[in-house]
């Protein structure tokens, strides 16, 4: 065991470099599971690529027609606000009913981006 310690010791500095893909493709080499897909590397299928086209409509309108939904969530559809409601759940069930299982991206209207979330993995943290 104490050889690995030495080993971590020597590796952890040069992966605190590495990006999360570049993190990935090392621990795969290093676990030889290379033909695991990666979720970097998978396309995304046609739904969630409405959703984002969705997103990036709603994002692309310039600020002050974003503005009157400040402290909203909206319902985006064809690039446009379908419904709108302070209360995320109640504008998810009017969509829902109106729209089935369509895929319709709810947001924030305090948001002036999609949000990015990062996930650390334990075993890269000291």
């Amino acid at each position: 065991m104490l050889a690995a310690t030495a080993i971590f010791e020597q590796i952890r500095p040069l992966v605190r470099r590495l990006d999360a893909e570049e993190r990935l493709a090392l621990i795969r080499s290093i676990a030889f599971i290379d033909e695991i897909p990666s979720p970097i590397e998978q396309t995304p299928d046609a739904e969630s690529q409405q959703m984002l086209a969705e997103q990036e409509a709603w994002f692309a309108q310039p600020k002050h027609e974003r503005e009157p939904y400040r402290g909203q969530f909206v319902a985006i559809l064809d690039g446009k606000v379908i419904d709108h409601d302070l209360e995320q759940s109640s504008l998810l069930r009017r969509v829902r009913t109106r729209f089935g299982e369509m895929p319709i991206p709810i947001l924030s209207g305090d948001w002036d981006a999609t949000p990015e979330y990062i996930f650390h993995s334990p075993s890269f943290l000291e």
